[in-house]
């Protein structure tokens, strides 16, 4: 497999380089990096929060968490170290118990971890597919996340057939024009994660697999589901610029956000 390198932040912030793989959620040592930083936004999240929101990330986990009474369960799908519950919670003083479906290298910190939130759970996407009850009620979001599975199609398909009652998929590129394409996305290893402050100014690279989709096939998704799309949102962000999709240059990508609602 081919390899990158990464860099390792040391308790006095020096930095020193590491191998890193293609697929950087597979590393532990990442999704440690990221735990630790979404702690810091937890612990001093009126610091922090503004830096972390936008007008999508407000509706999208606005719809799924209000009213509160409408889903017991929020799936977060690629939520990270949970994020965007505490952004939830600190935003709505949301009840219901969230769930992050996450990498097993991120469910395997979590557990070294020890983190203790009564509301917050981990999980693979394969253990949830696994052991879910189809009538389980719960509403499913996905902030930026979708594009990094080898079958977008495929996962939001399976998720769907469990039911949820709203789908928020939000700041997630998409092809509207041309064909949908795999291929690395490149990113500053301290760029992931909350905005907390730059932990160094070091500049290397991390590398990640990325399929992105045709946005018409994930609306056959839903519609193949009997659900509506109530709202659609298309955006040019630094997100989608050419440089950060090689091969790109012959579809035109965009950074979408859509919310569906379960037609009973």
């Amino acid at each position: 497999m081919a390899r990158v390198w990464k860099i390792r932040v040391n308790n006095k912030n020096q930095v020193t380089s590491t191998r890193l793989s293609i697929n950087a959620y597979e590393e532990e040592e990442f999704q440690s990096f990221i735990f630790n930083k979404t702690q810091q936004f937890k612990n001093q999240i009126q610091n922090h929060l503004y830096k972390n929101l936008t007008i999508s990330k407000i509706a999208g986990l606005s719809f799924v968490s209000l009213p509160l009474n409408e889903s017991k369960q929020i799936i977060d799908l690629g939520g990270g170290a949970g994020i965007d519950y505490f952004i939830s919670r600190e935003l709505f003083d949301i009840s219901q118990q969230w769930k992050c479906l996450e990498t097993e290298a991120m469910c395997r910190v979590m557990i070294d971890k020890k983190l203790k939130e009564d509301n917050l759970q981990f999980d693979t996407l394969e253990n949830f597919l696994q052991y879910t009850k189809l009538e389980l009620n719960f509403s499913l979001y996905t902030n930026s996340a979708l594009q990094y599975f080898e079958s977008p199609i495929k996962v939001l398909d399976s998720l769907l057939l469990r039911g949820p009652k709203k789908v928020a998929i939000i700041r997630t590129p998409f092809v509207l024009e041309g064909s949908e394409l795999s291929t690395l996305q490149k990113s500053k290893f301290t760029k992931n994660g909350p905005q907390v402050g730059e932990l160094s100014n070091n500049k290397e690279d991390i590398s990640n697999l990325v399929t992105i989709e045709r946005l018409e096939n994930i609306k056959k998704v839903f519609q193949q589901h009997n659900y509506e799309i109530v709202c659609e949102n298309t955006s040019v962000g630094s997100f989608t610029h050419q440089k950060k999709f090689r091969r790109s240059r012959k579809s035109l990508i965009r950074t979408v956000d859509l919310l569906a609602r379960r037609m009973n």
